[in-house]
């Protein structure tokens, strides 16, 4: 996990749909865009819900993009935050 920096998952879309993992450097505020780092979206994992993600990481079988440095997301539902231990999986997902 990266100092200074909080590890999310975003729900951004018109739905909340797309799940986006990536860096804040502070907590989310809604009705306010979010400014995410080192970001990847999460196209498909198997189990586990959004919590499960948030908790573990994407299990084998997931598909999750390659990361951008920034991206600024403006329609977003809810975000999570994600433990260090599924940071790291994120972090090691090429």
């Amino acid at each position: 996990m990266k100092k200074n920096r909080m590890p999310i998952i975003l729900c951004a879309g018109q739905n909340g749909r797309a799940l986006i993992y990536g860096y804040v450097d502070s907590e989310p505020v809604a009705g306010k865009p979010v400014r995410l780092s080192d970001a990847r979206m999460v196209l498909q994992f198997p189990s586990g819900g959004t919590f499960g993600l948030a908790a573990s990481g994407p299990p084998k079988g997931s598909r999750v993009t390659a990361a951008v440095a920034t991206t600024v997301e403006t329609s977003w539902q809810e975000w999570l935050a994600v433990t260090a231990a599924a940071a790291q999986v994120f972090d090691a997902a090429d």
